[in-house]
Parts: structure tokens; sequence; C-alpha cells
């Protein structure tokens, strides 16, 4: 599977339709880019998973190493939150009017669509940015314990 990446800018229409961006629907194959699992995210947004990775999601869910009522809740959060959506020839989904209002998407107006490697997101602008502002001592702290450079992913650490 492709990677989802970029940020844009789409209308939610009075219907709760949202087309997915040109480029995250292209990104998969024939066969996989017509449907979409949405659910909540773990921040306040929508989640949007391709078939392959919705799969691979709700396997690791099940295979989570800690106690069953705290899978139990995850599970409820992210699979019983769940919608399939298909696409039309527009690359237009409907967004069901549960998961707009947990996200707090306007009823006719712009949101962010997000790629995120596998899946993307669905934000309302305001809390986007509030999340991105709340987050950047996180970032900051994350960027210190880690490097992104590539060939330092792929050498082996020294003895």
């Amino acid at each position: 599977m492709a990677e989802l990446s970029g940020s844009y800018n789409i209308t939610l229409d009075t219907n709760r339709r949202l087309a997915l961006p040109t480029k995250l629907y292209y990104s998969q194959e024939d066969e996989l880019r017509d449907r979409v699992k949405i659910t909540r995210g773990i921040a306040k947004c929508l989640t949007g998973y391709y078939r392959t990775e919705w799969k691979a999601l709700v396997s690791s869910l099940n295979k989570l190493n800690i106690d069953e009522k705290s899978k139990q809740i995850m599970k409820r959060h992210i699979i019983g939150a769940a919608a399939d959506c298909e696409l039309d020839k527009q690359r237009r989904l409907v967004l069901p009017e549960n998961l707009v209002a947990y996200a707090e998407l306007p009823e006719n107006g712009e949101v962010l669509v997000v790629g995120c490697g596998e899946v993307f997101e669905i934000w309302n602008p305001a809390l986007y940015q509030a999340d991105a502002v709340a987050s950047e001592e996180t970032i900051q702290e994350i960027f210190g314990r880690i490097s992104l450079s590539a060939s330092q992913a792929s050498s082996p650490e020294p003895d």
C-alpha cells in the first residue's frame, strides 16, 4: 500500500459528504480504494482506514497485551464506533452523524484531511490547531529521542 500523506482543506457539505483528496484516493489499488472504515480517532478526530489497514488494526487490538477490560474498552472505542463508507464516482463518502458529532466537524464547512502513513484523519481545523499547539512540547521531546535518518534506521546498532 502506498503511503498516505499531506494535509487537505475539504468542504463537508450539508449531507455530511466529503470528497476524499485525489492523492489519498489514488494511493490505493483499484480494488481497495472504494470502501473505507471511518471511526473515532485517538484524538478528537476521525480516522479512515482502507481494508488492509483495518484488518491489521483489528488483529492488533485482539492481540493487545493488556488486561481484558482495557482491551474491550479500546475495541469498543475503535471497532464499535466504526462505519463502512463507500465512495461514489466523485470520491465522496458520507460520514455518519454520530461520528461527525464526536469529532465536532462543522455541518457545512471546511474540514482538514491529514494523511498519516497507513491511515488518514479528518479534523475540525480549530481542534487540529489546538491539538498541534498542545502537542508541540511532546513532539520536541520525541524528536530529541529519535533520529529520522533513513541510513540510521536501516543500520544495526553497534555492539
